[in-house]
């Protein structure tokens, strides 16, 4: 665990996080300023001020921050996990898979001193989803919610987990336990994972009853069966991530 800051950057951690949980991003970047200009550096203050750009959409900022406190904090699991979601939303996906494996193996070791119970299993849920670990994230996150019920955030990753893994009526459940851009989030996507498998179905027995007809049909329906066989193999091996041998960590 890391050691415990001073009176005066608790202080400013304090004020951070206050000024987070009331949405009150720019005074937030304010306080983290405020930190630079007393040259106080701490992990907790990389991560807030990465947190405040992001929700003000000025990811280029957060992830300059985020890169630099990886420089500065190499073996700090919130930065790690803040900077491959600002990678994963700058649709910079190997970059971010490569963090959110640094993040869940930095995860397994002592919470570092700020982060709580619940924001560690948000990140490990959170870097489960972007590994695509989906059947882990599923079993950790039905654990988790359990575990902490009033956590929105876990919630929310729990029902896009289902969607994935087109459980649609689960997703359209934990959605109806959110709201705002969550619960609309959530819905979309699991209309969209319902709509996929429609749409396959449709196809595959268009393509059945069409084979019906001609030798020639049937060799092409046999074909594409086959490519879209050898095409899902192939993406698997090709995107399954190393298996750590580890499970996600319950604090």
């Amino acid at each position: 665990m890391d050691d415990e800051p001073d009176q005066v950057t608790k202080d400013l951690v304090d004020r951070v996080k206050a000024a987070l949980d009331e949405e009150r991003f720019q005074d937030a970047l304010e306080i983290c300023r405020e930190a630079e200009e007393q040259q106080i550096a701490h992990p907790r203050l990389v991560a807030a001020e990465s947190v405040a750009l992001g929700e003000l959409k000025r990811l280029d900022e957060a992830r300059e921050v985020l890169e630099r406190g990886v420089e500065l904090c190499p073996g700090d699991a919130t930065i790690h996990y803040n900077l491959s979601v600002v990678y994963f939303s700058s649709k910079r996906r190997a970059e971010a898979r490569s963090e959110a494996a640094i993040a869940l193996q930095l995860l397994y070791g002592p919470p570092a001193w700020g982060v709580d119970a619940e924001q560690v299993a948000v990140m490990a849920s959170g870097t489960l989803m972007l590994l695509r670990r989906y059947r882990e994230a599923t079993e950790y996150l039905e654990h988790e919610t359990a575990r902490f019920p009033d956590n929105e955030k876990l919630r929310y990753h729990l029902g896009q987990v289902y969607a994935a893994r087109a459980r649609w009526l689960k997703a359209r459940r934990v959605a109806a336990s959110l709201d705002g851009e969550r619960k609309s989030s959530v819905e979309k996507e699991t209309i969209a994972s319902l709509l996929t498998f429609l749409i396959t179905c449709a196809v595959i027995g268009a393509l059945f009853v069409w084979s019906f007809f001609s030798m020639a049909a049937l060799v092409v329906f046999a074909a594409l069966v086959a490519g879209m066989l050898v095409f899902s193999v192939l993406y698997r091996l090709a995107t399954r991530p190393k298996p750590s041998g580890q499970s996600p960590p319950r604090p």
